[in-house]
């Protein structure tokens, strides 16, 4: 009877194990990028209802949470100030010329209002920033107007 029992738990551990294992690899399962990327913006508070993208950047009183990620090459992030009185002025690092992603400074594309959509600066203080990824690289940023507070985005 022993024995029965045992090998009833032992096959009950196994088939919870192995529907573990099976749902998680099919379509529409989160993924642990995903779940992290969630985790951060609910446990620093950050309203990203009505923004879309693929993932979010918390920009709080301490800096940017979290301060590295790593996405796939065209995938959208989203900068979101946990509270529009604070200051959030994304940007491509180096600070105070912006040239890091695309090469022209902040005098070049924030100024004379060129295609924002291929540059990797916010120009202007806001509440949120919506950045597509397009090239390969690790893409050092920071708030121009705290320039200490500061992240990396990996593009893979």
């Amino acid at each position: 009877m022993f024995d029965l029992c045992n090998k009833l738990v032992l096959s009950f551990v196994i088939v919870v194990l192995v529907f573990f294992v099976v749902s998680s690899s099919f379509p529409g399962s989160t993924t642990d990028e995903q779940n992290k990327t969630k985790i951060v913006s609910e446990s620093t508070q950050c309203d990203t209802r009505d923004i879309i993208a693929d993932h979010y950047v918390c920009y709080t009183e301490n800096g940017y949470i979290p301060q590295s990620i790593s996405i796939a090459r065209g995938d959208v992030v989203a900068f979101v100030s946990k509270r529009q009185s604070l200051r959030m002025w994304t940007a491509s690092d180096d600070h105070p010329l912006h040239q890091g992603y695309n090469g022209t400074d902040i005098h070049s594309h924030c100024e004379t209002g060129s295609s924002k959509e291929s540059v990797f600066d916010q120009c202007g203080l806001g509440r949120v920033f919506v950045f597509k990824f397009d090239k390969k690289g690790a893409w050092a940023y920071h708030n121009h107007s705290w320039s200490a507070h500061q992240g990396i985005i990996n593009v893979e």
